[in-house]
């Protein structure tokens, strides 16, 4: 018996322990990236990527063809005199050829290798388009722990409140027994108190359906146990520099673009391969026998298309309106993102602002309803103006919790919005 008594207290500690799991705002963002279904795009983009690569280097294998076929023509060639002494026969009009032909690049103008950077490019553009759509879930993500995290704090001060009712009930549940109390005045009391567990009670579905929601978005085993810790002061500094994955997209597409006019480029550079042709047929070579005979041949060949009609320079410039259109966008996207800057610290100065009012307020009020409690319980105030005090005393310290919350979501967002 005694043997199963350390084994009951790890399972008691391990049980615990799960009760009391707690969670900040940076593993429930990283868990809800990683939980996004659109992140296997990352993967599956990488593997599109390398199978077009491997296209692109197989143009530089040897390929090999299989040609045969007959034909009937209406003439042949033929010699229009006669030599003494010599009989020239007469070709056949049906020929029969099969041929093995190969054919093998061996400098492409570097088409190839301007190809493969493209490709690589745009695997670096999908990425920043996913990192873009995964931000969005991150920041609901993020605007659902701060909910709880208000909801909580609200909670908190709400049961606080709580206590400090049931205090004074007992106090004067114990002069309505000695008939220095009013009954009504009890009531009064005990109203408030159903009043406030209501409250709680609401809170408390508020704060089930929200951590129900980071469920679903980050796949951890949260509920109604676990702690939300609330992150601690972040570092900001007004003028950081702009690192978000909206501008890191401007220029990869802007390098894209540029490397689909290096590709516009080599097209025209000359290209030089090597060739071979193994035949059988008749007539091989020497058209001028009637039997089938083998033949082969080998050679190099060049080419370079001089001129294309003018459409290779057309879409060369068409590519280069792309590119001042996209300068447009990218200097727009600054300009607002500077407006968001002044907009998003105003904001953050002035919730530090109301931050340090808020905590002279709660000092006063938290001494005033000290004050209060004593003449409540010697009848010189009403319980009216006591729960007046009371709530005055709860809402102040609820303001005073729900700016940090809002500070802190500000600081976060202002370091998320500029890419830090």
């Amino acid at each position: 018996m005694l043997s199963r008594i350390p084994l009951f207290l790890s399972v008691l500690v391990f049980a615990l322990n799960l009760s009391a799991q707690s969670i900040g705002l940076d593993e429930v963002v990283s868990a809800s990236r990683n939980n996004y279904p659109l992140l296997k795009m990352n993967v599956l983009n990488e593997q599109l990527v390398d199978l077009r690569l491997k296209t692109v280097n197989a143009s530089w294998m040897p390929t090999v063809t299989l040609n045969a076929q007959g034909t009937y023509q209406s003439d042949v060639t033929s010699l229009p005199i006669n030599i003494p002494g010599v009989e020239i026969p007469d070709l056949y009009k049906d020929q029969y050829k099969a041929s093995l032909d190969i054919n093998q690049v061996i400098y492409d103008g570097g088409y190839s290798s301007a190809r493969k950077d493209l490709e690589y490019t745009d695997l670096q553009v999908q990425q920043e388009e996913i990192n873009i759509s995964l931000k969005e879930i991150e920041i609901l993500s993020t605007d659902i722990f701060f909910s709880v995290l208000s909801l909580e704090k609200s909670k908190e001060q709400l049961e606080l409140m709580l206590s400090d009712l049931d205090k004074q009930i007992s106090i004067i549940e114990s002069g309505v027994k000695n008939g220095v109390v009013l009954q009504s005045t009890l009531d009064q009391l005990l109203v408030e108190k159903l009043s406030l567990n209501q409250k709680i009670s609401e809170l408390n579905g508020l704060i089930e359906a929200n951590i129900q929601l980071l469920q679903q978005l980050t796949k951890l085993p949260l509920n109604a146990s676990t702690e939300f810790t609330m992150p601690d002061n972040f570092v900001v500094q007004e003028n950081f520099m702009l690192e978000t994955p909206e501008l890191r997209l401007f220029e990869l597409n802007d390098t894209k673009l540029a490397g689909s006019m290096d590709l516009m480029k080599v097209r025209k550079m000359p290209k030089v391969g090597a060739f071979a042709q193994f035949g059988y047929g008749r007539p091989g070579l020497n058209m001028f026998t009637n039997s089938f005979d083998s033949y082969y041949f080998v050679g190099v060949k060049a080419t370079w298309s001089l001129w294309s009609g003018g459409k290779n320079n057309t879409e060369i410039d068409a590519i280069q309106v792309q590119r001042q259109i996209l300068e447009v966008q990218k200097e727009s996207y600054m300009l607002n993102m500077e407006l968001s800057r002044t907009r998003l610290w105003q904001n953050i100065e002035n919730l530090q602002t109301q931050l340090q009012t808020d905590q002279e307020i709660f000092q006063l009020r938290e001494s005033i309803i000290k004050s209060y409690e004593s003449q409540f319980q010697n009848g010189v105030i009403t319980a009216d103006e006591y729960l007046r005090h009371l709530n005055n005393k709860t809402m102040a310290a609820v303001a005073l919790e729900m700016h940090k919350i809002q500070l802190c979501k500000a600081q976060y967002n202002y370091l998320r919005t500029f890419g830090k």
